[in-house]
């Protein structure tokens, strides 16, 4: 029926649709997700860039800073890119231990092995707040591996690793709204 009233339709009265956007409507969503995984490396860099540009010009960082904080900015970005893929990838897995298998594997070991560098460097910020008697200084050491540190009064061995827990916090909500079903009125059009 939709095909007969359409075929009487003069053609002027049909709408237009721009090759970008219909380019765009029928791009799958594992292409639209590989542009959000692309952001989140722009991210990185960027957060990357701001330390490296505070360890390398100081005063560069320090005039830039209070204008635009790259490395501020690049968090937010990483954080925001993740809470769009993150709850969508759990949906389409539709598994919550094959979730978290992935996430598992996918940040302890390369963070175990930061936190063994770091903790083995001996200076910097790891080494006050390594400097205790041994019994903390392991204590500290073992927290650091779990990533909830700060949850355990426990400080960081980097300060940096704060957004890691928080992240895991996030891994949490969204498998939460994933038992509760409602991470699929979040992440699937309708």
């Amino acid at each position: 029926m939709r095909r007969l009233l359409a075929s009487f339709v003069p053609s002027a009265a049909l709408p237009t649709v721009d090759s970008a956007h219909a380019t765009a409507a029928i791009q799958p969503l594992s292409a639209r997700l590989e542009f959000l995984d692309g952001l989140r490396g722009v991210a990185a860099l960027a957060v990357f860039m701001a330390h490296a540009i505070h360890k390398v010009a100081p005063a560069v960082s320090a005039y830039f800073e209070p204008y635009f904080n790259l490395g501020n900015w690049g968090v937010v970005l990483f954080f925001l890119c993740s809470g769009f893929i993150l709850p969508v990838s759990l949906e389409r897995q539709g598994s919550l231990g094959r979730f978290w298998v992935r996430r598992f594997f996918r940040l302890y070991p390369m963070y175990w092995i930061s936190v063994a560098i770091v903790a083995a460097m001996d200076s910097g910020e790891p080494r006050i707040v390594l400097s205790g008697p041994p019994e903390q200084s392991l204590q500290i050491f073992l927290a650091n591996l779990t990533m909830f540190q700060a949850f355990m009064g426990i400080p960081h061995l980097m300060a940096m690793y704060w957004t890691l827990t928080l992240e895991l916090l996030f891994y949490i909500l969204i498998s939460v709204l994933f038992l509760l079903k409602l991470n699929a009125c979040i992440c699937m059009p309708r």
